[in-house]
């Protein structure tokens, strides 16, 4: 297979540069670009252009491109820089910036290196077959030491495990250890924004101010590749006066936002709303995660594990209707105008009602009075309280 990619990768240069005559470094980096998400796709990857990384020094910066997992865990990193470029002064200036260096491929079209776990692996030319396949075959056979922890917890599980399905205490006492792997993960590589999406998950599904909510949130870190989708999170909308009534519920998809930082780019407000116009606009995706929403909701139900007042007259509920889409921007800087600029760049969406998130006072409790539509929240951004400054 590994082969095949790379003379399909060879191919598609030829091609290209047959019909456009062109031999530019942009020409090789579209083309490597695609190799990489093809080679990735192999292994359940998936590729995200200008992905964010936080560095050790708690700085934001962009890699042009990363492979992660399908939990969102980074696999691996594809940096591409200029033939103009000194590669390796390039190199050595990420470094310092602190770009990852666990497992990452740097490139200016002309030549490649492969660095992990900090240290230089390999270099080629990249129209050297044989050592890039090389280099590509280290590449994506690297595991990262979690990962590689994680699949062993799960083969000891396997072994531990009782062969009886309904006894289930084993795996619940492996929880915390799971658990404790994640926190460790989260400790090196950061992500503000999952801290965030714990605690509304907590306030509006199990705090003591969740039977108040109404917003149940049902999956974090959503993902389908059938269905196009990557979501923060997964809800529904189900308003206090409709209790009553387990089929008055709709469907809710929560982007969660820290900072101002990750307002734009790659993975910014704008992207995002074009990405879930894309999806909301096929009827069929609409049900089918309105379906799983409601599947979802139902299990946590049984489960215990969302708490409000019911109502005996509902055993389970359904979810229909017009979707909702709901952005929740943690520690905003008022004083910043690039919210307001990017906001008043949005056109509103046909397939879906937008809304922005407004704290009752200082929580993350959901009501449906808390939720400004577009033309609110450009107005809010465009008169901020005034200073109190004497």
């Amino acid at each position: 297979m590994s082969q095949f990619l790379i003379q399909g990768y060879f191919n598609e240069l030829d091609r290209i540069r047959t019909a456009s005559g062109a031999t530019r470094e942009s020409v090789v980096r579209e083309a490597f670009k695609d190799l990489l998400k093809q080679w990735g796709r192999q292994q359940n990857l998936v590729f995200i252009a200008e992905h964010e990384h936080i560095t050790p020094a708690k700085d934001r910066c962009y890699v042009d491109g990363a492979l992660l997992h399908e939990i969102r865990v980074p696999f691996g990193y594809w940096e591409a820089k200029d033939t103009d470029d000194k590669l390796d002064e390039e190199i050595e200036k990420k470094k310092r910036k602190g770009y990852p260096q666990d497992n990452i491929i740097f490139e200016d079209s002309s030549q490649a290196v492969l660095i992990q776990n900090r240290q230089e692996v390999i270099r080629c030319e990249m129209l050297d077959a044989p050592r890039l396949e090389k280099l590509l075959s280290l590449f994506f056979s690297y595991e990262r030491k979690e990962i590689a922890a994680f699949r062993q917890a799960v083969e000891q599980f396997k072994v531990d495990l009782p062969s009886v399905p309904e006894d289930c205490e084993k795996w619940i006492s492996a929880l915390p250890a799971l658990k404790e792997l994640m926190n460790r993960f989260f400790s090196v590589h950061a992500k503000s924004e999952r801290e965030f999406q714990q605690l509304v998950a907590w306030e509006n599904n199990r705090s003591p101010v969740a039977n108040s909510s109404e917003y149940f949130i049902t999956d974090i870190e959503y993902a389908d590749a059938s269905q196009s989708a990557r979501l923060d999170m997964l809800g529904l909308k189900w308003l206090s006066t409709n209790r009553k009534d387990g089929s008055k519920c709709t469907p809710v998809f929560i982007e969660m936002k820290y900072g101002i930082d990750a307002y734009d780019g790659e993975a910014g407000i704008k992207k995002h709303i074009q990405d879930l116009q894309s999806i909301l606009s096929d009827p069929a995706k609409v049900h089918e995660l309105s379906q799983t929403i409601a599947d979802q909701f139902n299990q946590l139900w049984e489960l215990n594990l969302i708490s409000f007042n019911r109502s005996t007259a509902v055993e389970t509920v359904s979810v229909s209707g017009r979707p909702e889409v709901v952005f929740l921007l943690a520690n905003h800087n008022p004083r910043s105008r690039k919210l307001l600029n990017i906001v008043q760049s949005i056109d509103e969406p046909k397939s879906f009602d937008l809304r922005f998130f407004s704290a009752a006072f200082a929580g993350y409790g959901m009501h449906d009075v808390c939720m400004m539509t577009l033309q609110e929240f450009r107005k809010r951004l465009g008169h901020p309280a005034p200073s109190r400054d004497p």
